[in-house]
């Protein structure tokens, strides 16, 4: 798994006894409905915006790993998919 631990460099929320994780995407300056949608397109890989649990979710998305190591994996490839892409556009200014 190459996003792992702090590799993709995201903030999160670390967990206290839940199946998810709180992902901080605040930093590509976009909103985390924006995201989700970005990264399904990008990566075919789903996450929940953080807004739609609470209005103090935005800026988050929520990435469950209720699944089977493989998949996970998988989830996480995808995700830095995700950010390797938004990374390049910020730097060119591109969003």
């Amino acid at each position: 798994m190459r996003c792992s631990d702090d590799s993709c460099n995201l903030p999160y929320t670390k967990p206290d006894g839940a199946f998810y994780v709180f992902i901080d995407v605040k930093l590509f300056g976009m909103s985390s409905w924006d995201f989700v949608a970005f990264t399904i397109n990008e990566s075919d890989l789903v996450l929940v915006h953080g807004s739609a649990f609470t209005e103090a979710g935005e800026g988050y998305v929520r990435l469950s790993f209720a699944n089977e190591m493989k998949v996970l994996v998988e989830a996480m490839n995808r995700l830095e998919k995700t950010v390797d892409v938004l990374t390049a556009k910020k730097s060119a200014h591109l969003i």
